[in-house]
């Protein structure tokens, strides 16, 4: 494992350097740190697992799956992107405790090798961290424990899920643990994203949820691509209500990403070409522009703090001259996501 994390290192130094040279775009990048990200992610969970087993045995029809979400779900992740995951696990109730030296009953047995599996991840290597590890997603959050029994978590979503959670599942993906638990996994998410929705509660309480990060994050800061207005944040709720209003007669829009979603939408007349376009091209920018960012500076980007020669160099990524001309695009753009924002979900 610690040969692994060395490897992933390195590969995501590689990945930042071609980034950085312009040899891969940034959607590409992106991609390039969800593989590198999936492939520890499921030697950690090996290798909790073969040590785990050595002390407390194996549970009887035991199974794990664990789901990105967020970036990682999207495989749009940047150089410095948490990984957001939920813990998922099966056993036979008829057969609880584990078979080894000391057993457990299952629910602790399956608490405990999540907390061996983000120690994994998130110990140091000898040049640093590599990721910081979200379970927040889960559900009831902070509130339930850090793995979730999987009939458990089906109940929840077909009963008291907010909205706001329903939406953050529409970017999850199964990325490791046992083959036929993750099909049975990636099936029932499916389930619950095409069920039927109030369209109207469900845009108002997207417009609703919008407001409060607003008011805890701000939205005036041009910065900050996420949580400025028309940003990041206003372009994928677009897109996760589009999901969710439509998945039921239109199933592709699930785990299509945001930028298929637009596409999707546009084809079936749920947006006009100029709305998509305007999406597609917004959230492109505001991207890529994100992962150089990102990639660039440590911690928030505050432009009055970056050299000149980083902020042109980040415009000239996407094309244009100076960073002068990038703010300007990206103004323009933000204002437009912003038009379309309100004017879908009657904000």
């Amino acid at each position: 494992l610690d040969r692994m994390r060395d490897v992933a290192r390195q590969e995501m130094f590689l990945t930042g350097a071609r980034l950085l040279s312009g040899i891969v775009a940034p959607e590409v990048a992106g991609q390039a740190y969800a593989r590198i990200a999936d492939r520890l992610i499921a030697r950690a969970l090996e290798a909790a697992r073969a040590a785990f087993e050595k002390e407390h045995g194996r549970i009887a029809d035991g199974r794990v799956a664990i789901l990105g979400l967020g970036r990682l779900g999207s495989r749009d992740l940047t150089a410095s992107s948490d990984l957001d995951l939920i813990v998922l696990y099966d056993f036979d109730a008829e057969r609880a405790e584990s078979d080894g030296p000391r057993p457990l009953h299952a629910t602790t047995y399956f608490l405990r090798l999540t907390q061996r599996l983000i120690t994994a991840l998130t110990a140091p290597t000898r040049r640093g961290s590599l990721y910081e590890v979200d379970l927040r997603l889960r559900p009831q959050g902070r509130k339930s424990p850090v793995a979730t029994q999987w009939r458990g978590f089906l109940d929840y979503y077909r009963g008291e899920a907010e909205h706001w959670e329903q939406m953050a599942l529409t970017r999850a993906r199964p990325i490791a643990g046992d083959a036929d638990f993750l099909l049975e996994v990636g099936d029932g998410v499916a389930t619950i994203l095409g069920a039927r929705r109030d369209r109207a509660k469900l845009a108002r309480d997207i417009v609703e949820m919008r407001k409060l990060i607003a008011q805890e994050k701000g939205e005036d800061n041009p910065d900050d691509l996420k949580n400025a207005a028309g940003g990041l944040t206003d372009c994928e709720f677009l897109a996760q209500f589009l999901t969710l209003a439509h998945a039921a007669d239109d199933p592709s829009l699930i785990g299509g990403g945001v930028a298929a979603t637009f596409r999707r939408a546009r084809d079936q007349g749920w947006l006009t070409k100029d709305e998509a376009a305007a999406l597609d091209e917004a959230y492109g920018a505001l991207r890529d522009v994100l992962h150089m960012q990102r990639l660039s500076v440590k911690g928030a980007f505050v432009s009055d703090e970056v050299a000149d020669q980083v902020k042109n160099r980040i415009a000239a990524s996407v094309g244009l001259p100076t960073a002068r001309a990038l703010a300007a695009h990206l103004a323009d753009m933000r204002s437009r996501v912003r038009a379309i924002f309100r004017a879908r979900l009657k904000a």
